[in-house]
């Protein structure tokens, strides 16, 4: 999504909104939802360990 975003480059609030709004319209997929829910439900536990820290300094 932060690439999308990065690519259509809103200057104001309102064009930021409108981007993250045309993003889950028209480019979240079910499969990709699917698979960002998949990653959280991994990287959850180890980011609760590391009490915060990136998850790469492991």
């Amino acid at each position: 999504m932060k690439r999308y975003v990065a690519k259509e480059g809103p200057q104001t609030k309102d064009e930021l909104q409108a981007s993250l709004e045309n993003f889950w319209e028209k480019e979240m997929t079910v499969e990709q939802c699917n698979r960002y829910i998949d990653h959280c439900f991994k990287v959850a536990p180890v980011c609760v360990a590391m009490k915060g820290k990136a998850t790469a300094d492991c």
